[in-house]
């Protein structure tokens, strides 16, 4: 609703546009509303956006993300980048009006949980990430090398057999 609002506002789009753009830019089960209720209220822009809001937004809507948020865990060969992207996501889906800087702190806590490795995990803490750009900067700084020293010792242990079998 932001970004359609935020082109709304650049096209200056009167009521009318308005609610011709929102309707033709409902997609899949969101276009079902169209449907699902009169035109009462899908003819007017302020019941359809009353119904949008009700039905995909609110203190309800919030919760489930809170969930999710709190729920959510990296994936299996998920990059860092990805959950840093989904964090952030769901984090401005569950606190849609907390301000910026607390979301951040917010976020930043909730990408950390996310990461799920116990070793990665306190050591980005210890560096006391401002917000959750730069604790994804350490993590990735981190996880390279992290990679490299078990590349070096698996090279180690290999060069230690092949001593071993002379």
């Amino acid at each position: 609703m932001a970004q359609f609002m935020n082109c709304a506002k650049y096209n200056k789009w009167t009521r009318a546009d308005k609610l011709a753009y929102l309707r033709n830019c409902l997609d899949k089960e969101v276009a079902n509303i169209l449907w699902d209720y009169g035109k009462d209220v899908t003819e007017s822009l302020s019941g359809l956006t009353r119904i949008l809001e009700s039905r995909f937004g609110g203190q309800a809507v919030s919760d489930k993300h809170r969930i999710e948020l709190g729920n959510r865990r990296r994936r299996e060969n998920e990059t860092l980048q990805s959950l840093h992207s989904d964090v952030r996501r769901l984090a401005a889906l569950a606190y849609p009006d907390a301000q910026p800087k607390t979301r951040e702190v917010i976020s930043c806590d909730h990408f950390l949980d996310a990461i799920a490795d116990p070793d990665l995990e306190p050591k980005i803490r210890q560096r006391q990430p401002s917000d959750l750009d730069s604790a994804l900067n350490i993590a990735l700084q981190l996880e390279v090398w992290s990679a490299e020293t078990e590349r070096r010792r698996k090279v180690q242990e290999l060069e230690k057999g092949e001593g071993m079998k002379i």
